[in-house]
């Protein structure tokens, strides 16, 4: 394994600088994987880094069969080339020429002391660390998140008996949750019906002739809300090396968890009916009057949409963590956790029945009011969306001693 000199060297960082107490960060780019693998190398013999690649193999069977043409596969294996040597398909490798030129982000510091959260990336570009001593006091935890990490250390002194913030490990190694699926669409109020016509009055005083009232027309119906849409799937914890010669004071607890599955979209809710129209007034003039016309019937309400189904949970990257020859794997604890399929998305609420109009007025000598028309029926509830069908495992954690 590189000094923390060599390792400066190699990233491009000042050790006057270094010795002086700066902490140095610098964005890389490289233009194949080889200069890739030669900034994320840990340091690890060759027969350490083979035991990773059938790691690989062994906890993602699938995805390492060169058949599997996925982004997600490819991906994969190009983290396998990156951190355990594994050879490259030609295919594989000329369909890898889009990633490059791609960036590395470097970091060294050779006295380091935490007491908050320190995130090294979250989803964003590989890093690689070089620190001298990082000393964790109480409240000092590490995160990172969908991101590839190299992390070399020459001392740990951990001073914390546990984490705080919400924290109960000391460096966790996560994915990320999917997305919410897009919800349905909402629908407006169906229209109004239109309101009858009235009789009029042919003459003063008489309602002879006059012409019949026509019913006010039924409100339209509401229209269905859409279905939510699905989950998206999570993305995983990509694989982190953890490098360190020497551990003092507490042990240190590493977590991780790899992606959960998004919740599904909620249903759109249904639009109410229209109202109905009100009746048209029958003939009142002097003495005579007519009957005058029914109301419509309101609309019925549109039914909800449906919830869309939830994400699956993916399958968490191996975590590796090299300690020197004479360093008590007992001092390195580590849990994983299962990341959960997503819920389905709740269901849309039905439209609400539209009023049924009024009938025609009564008032006045012998007219009589027509009949009000009838209320539409409320729409259907949609149904909560399924749940993802696929929960994630954590990401294998090995832990070695240098030979």
């Amino acid at each position: 394994m590189l000094s923390f000199n060599e390792r400066a060297a190699k990233f491009g960082h000042n050790l006057d600088a270094l010795k002086a107490g700066d902490e140095i960060q610098t964005v890389r780019t490289v233009h194949s994987m080889e200069e890739l693998r030669d900034l994320m190398h840990d340091g690890a013999s060759a027969e350490v880094r083979q035991a990773r690649a059938r790691q690989f193999e062994k906890d993602h069977p699938k995805l390492m069969d060169e058949a599997n043409g996925s982004l997600e596969a490819l991906y994969l294996r190009a983290e396998a080339a990156v951190h355990a040597d594994r050879p490259l398909s030609h295919d594989d490798a000329l369909a890898l020429k889009h990633v490059f030129p791609t960036t590395v982000r470097l970091v060294s510091a050779n006295d380091k002391t935490i007491s908050s959260e320190w995130t090294l990336g979250d989803e964003s570009s590989p890093v690689s660390l070089n620190i001298g001593t990082l000393t964790i006091n109480q409240g000092g935890y590490i995160n990172a998140y969908a991101t590839s990490v190299t992390f070399v250390a020459q001392t740990v002194v951990n001073n914390a008996s546990g984490g705080s913030s919400g924290a109960n490990y000391t460096i966790g190694i996560f994915g990320k949750a999917g997305g919410t699926g897009t919800p349905g669409t909402s629908q407006p109020q169906a229209a109004n019906g239109q309101n009858g016509s009235s009789s009029g009055t042919p003459s003063p005083g008489i309602c002879t002739g006059a012409k019949d009232p026509t019913a006010g027309t039924a409100g339209a119906p509401g229209a269905a809300g859409s279905d939510g849409q699905r989950g998206a799937d999570g993305t995983p914890n990509l694989t982190a090396n953890f490098t360190f010669n020497a551990l003092q004071q507490n042990p240190i607890y590493i977590q991780t968890q790899s992606g959960a599955g998004g919740q599904g979209g909620a249903g759109g809710s249904g639009g109410a009916g229209g109202n109905g129209g009100t009746g048209g007034d029958g003939c009142q003039s002097g003495c005579e009057g007519t009957q005058s016309a029914n109301g419509g019937n309101g609309g019925n309400g549109g039914g909800g949409g449906n919830g869309g189904p939830g994400g699956n949970g993916v399958d968490g990257h191996q975590i590796n963590v090299m300690l020197a020859s004479g360093v008590n794997q007992n001092m390195v604890q580590n849990g994983g956790i299962i990341a959960p399929a997503g819920t389905g998305g709740a269901g849309g609420s039905g439209g609400g029945g539209g009023q049924g109009g009024a009938g025609g007025s009564g008032s006045g000598k012998h007219r009589s009011a027509g009949t009000a028309g009838l209320a539409g029926s409320p729409g259907t509830n949609g149904t909560v969306g399924t749940q993802g069908t696929y929960t994630g495992n954590p990401g294998t954690i090995s832990i070695t001693n240098a030979g």
